[in-house]
């Protein structure tokens, strides 16, 4: 379950931004609030963040196949 303050950092997936943003902002999140991928795919599920043909369904779909093999 997220906290307040951890939904706020999770505004930026509401946006269109490029794949470099968010493979930089979801290390980021990773790395200094132990905030998860399946903690940000939920809460896209949740929030009904748009994910039509950006680079966030790239990154996502790319960092999910590389958690499966690794």
């Amino acid at each position: 379950m997220l906290n307040i303050k951890n939904e706020e950092l999770l505004e930026p997936f509401k946006h269109n931004f490029d794949y470099y943003f968010y493979h930089k902002y979801i290390s980021y999140l990773e790395d200094k609030h132990s905030i998860n991928l399946i903690d940000i795919i939920n809460y896209i599920k949740d929030n009904n963040v748009i994910l039509k043909s950006n680079d966030l369904v790239l990154y996502l779909f790319e960092k999910r196949l590389i958690d499966i093999f690794i």
